[in-house]
């Protein structure tokens, strides 16, 4: 019996031959797109400038306002407490002055001077006379009347306000910073009008300012 023989494999030519077959132009790891990042470097540069400019143009004002801010609460923080200072001032005078006994309150040509009798006890038919108080206002300690700001604290001849118990001889500084130009003890009738002028400073506006603050009271006896 006669055996089919399998024909040969055909090899057909390649398209291209093996001399002349294009080579991929594949590059080394080290040179693979190194324009593209290049290129990439220089954008994520400009990018980050871009970022910067357009955050100075925004956070600039938004700084600076809350800067003024800041400042601003300070100085009203200073004006507020100079205020407190002198309304508590004043209560405490009003506190003396309304129980006093009238006829006792003498004045100093100046008007910078206050002194009174405050009442001790009653017996059933007179007032009987306690202590004598005087309020003074007076150059500060630390200053002298000379127009020029002695003690460096931006205020020009400032003063204070004391309180002497002449029967005991106890001094108290009520307060300081007092303009002694607009402050004054003044009787009217019956009545006693108390004049307090407080200055203070402001370190950033390197300005003074004064709070003037009056009350009048009419003693009870």
């Amino acid at each position: 019996m006669e055996r089919l023989q399998t024909p040969p494999e055909r090899r057909f030519p390649s398209a291209y031959p093996a001399s002349t077959r294009p080579r991929c132009p594949i590059r080394s790891g080290s040179a693979l797109g190194a324009p593209d990042r290049e290129r990439r470097r220089g954008m994520f540069l400009l990018e980050i400038m871009i970022y910067t400019a357009v955050l100075a143009t925004v956070m600039g004002p938004i700084a600076y306002l809350f800067l003024a801010g800041s400042r601003s609460a300070r100085e009203n923080d200073v004006y507020n407490t100079t205020s407190e200072r002198s309304r508590v001032a004043l209560a405490r005078l009003a506190r003396d002055l309304r129980p006093c006994m009238l006829d006792t309150v003498v004045f100093s040509s100046t008007n910078h001077i206050v002194q009174f009798t405050l009442p001790a006890s009653y017996d059933g038919a007179n007032i009987v006379p306690g202590d004598s108080v005087r309020y003074v206002l007076t150059i500060a300690t630390d200053e002298a009347a000379n127009g020029v700001d002695d003690n460096g604290n931006g205020l020009v001849d400032e003063g204070r306000l004391v309180r002497v118990n002449v029967t005991t001889g106890e001094v108290i500084t009520i307060c300081a910073s007092v303009d002694l130009g607009r402050s004054s003890f003044v009787r009217n009738g019956e009545v006693i009008d108390v004049n307090l002028a407080l200055s203070g400073f402001l370190p950033h506006l390197q300005t003074p300012f004064t709070v003037d603050r009056s009350i009048s009271v009419r003693p009870r006896n």
